[in-house]
C-alpha cells in the first residue's frame, strides 16, 4: 500500500487513504478481527468501557510469551 503513494496520483492516493476510503474501513476491519481473536483466545485483557465523563481506559493488557 505505501508503495502506491510514489507512484499514483496524489488526489487519488488522498482519496484511497482518507477516512471514508476503502483502506480505512479494511485496516478497520482487520483490526476488529485481530482484537477479537486475540480478547478470546486470551491474549488480551478487555477491560469494561468507563462512562463517557471518565478518563479513557489504559491500552488492554497482553498475556502470555511473545514470539
Amino acid at each position: 500500500m505505501e508503495s502506491l503513494k510514489g507512484i499514483a496520483d496524489p488526489a487519488k492516493v488522498q482519496a484511497f487513504f482518507a477516512d471514508d476510503g476503502p483502506v480505512r474501513s479494511l485496516v478497520s476491519a482487520v483490526q476488529s478481527r485481530l482484537f477479537r481473536e486475540a480478547r478470546d483466545a486470551g491474549l488480551i485483557k478487555a477491560e469494561p468501557v468507563a462512562a463517557a465523563t471518565a478518563s479513557p481506559d489504559p491500552a488492554p493488557t497482553i498475556t502470555g510469551n511473545p514470539g
